[in-house]
């Protein structure tokens, strides 16, 4: 029942949705009875927000890159370089039956008003046997964090935050993060790094399912300890932003000290929404959901935006783009 009021949220019947999803609340005794009440109840919430559309910009314009961009499988994790250049991650791969070497970190760049992808991310990166995603530039722009995907003997998938350094051009000495950042046997993924106000120390923030947090995938934050010369034992951004559901892509805007995730545990119009909140570390403002039409019915994740923060990209598998990167602008 649970599942089902979901589908029905993300398919737009909001009013049977709801209908749905009050039953479930009034009715389920079973396993996390708690956590699923909790879930319900937001989406519940989310719902009925949509119904009256009490976020929505008329401001906002949404356009669809090209199909030079968004092809037949998926493009992902979006990361701005300059007002001109992006990168990406995608699987270009004309197969059905996709292979562990299939999805890489690509750059495109824009002429005349068009979005062209210029090929692969250049130096130690994009190597065979691995699955790539999540590129995320440090804010002085020597540092570039990743996440490694391979499979284990067991075929299991290993999810780990690599680190590399911009040396004459090219991104190379690729450092895989410590056991702090990289916990055994859970997901590690989805970086985005930050300076600390204070003493302009690194932040990395990064999306993972270890022990400790609120349940499903939380964000979580490490400081560089200068000390040590490495990363600190990695700490949860606590409950007002992580929930029982999944928080994931966060993108934080060193600018405006602003971060922005993507949840499904919060209040939102169906799937996973993008919100914002301001702070850093473990202290965090109320949080926002951007409302519409940044976020629909569906997922939207993946939000980024450009240097004049006057837009931006996120990815959304609502239907008019079929799972492809939207810029927003």
């Amino acid at each position: 029942l649970f599942n089902y009021a979901r589908m029905l949220k993300m398919n737009g019947n909001l009013k049977e949705s709801v209908d749905a999803f009050n039953t479930f609340v009034r009715t389920y005794k079973g396993d996390n009875a708690k956590t699923y009440r909790i879930i319900a109840l937001n989406e519940i919430k989310g719902s009925k927000d949509a119904i009256k559309k009490t976020v929505y910009n008329e401001k906002i314009a949404i356009d669809y890159l090209n199909s030079i961009i968004n092809g037949k499988h998926i493009e992902f994790s979006p990361m701005v370089l300059n007002d001109s250049t992006i990168y990406y991650g995608s699987v270009k791969s004309d197969a059905q039956m996709l292979t562990s070497e299939d999805r890489k970190l690509y750059v495109a760049a824009k002429a005349s008003n068009s979005w062209q992808t210029t090929g692969l991310v250049e130096g130690a990166i994009n190597n065979n046997g691995v699955n790539l995603a999540n590129a995320s530039i440090s804010p002085d722009g020597t540092k570039l964090f990743y996440t490694n995907i391979t499979k284990s003997i067991t075929n299991t998938l290993i999810s780990e935050i690599y680190m590399l350094t911009l040396i004459n051009g090219r991104w190379e000495n690729p450092v895989k993060l410590n056991a702090n950042i990289n916990k055994p046997n859970c997901i590690n993924t989805q970086p985005t790094i930050a300076y600390d106000l204070k003493d302009n120390t690194m932040v990395l923030y990064f999306v993972s399912d270890r022990k400790g947090g609120f349940g499903g995938k939380d964000i979580w934050y490490s400081v560089f300890d200068k000390k040590i010369n490495d990363f600190s034992k990695a700490k949860n951004l606590g409950n007002r932003i992580n929930t029982p559901g999944d928080e994931v892509t966060p993108y934080y805007d060193n600018d405006n000290r602003i971060l922005y995730f993507s949840s499904n545990g919060l209040p939102g119009y169906g799937g996973l929404d993008v919100f914002s909140t301001s702070g850093e570390k473990s202290q965090w403002r109320k949080v926002i959901n951007l409302g519409q039409p940044i976020n629909s019915q569906v997922d939207e994740l993946y939000y980024t935006l450009n240097s004049f923060k006057d837009g931006g990209f996120f990815v959304s598998n609502r239907i008019e783009v079929n799972g492809s990167i939207a810029a927003n602008c």
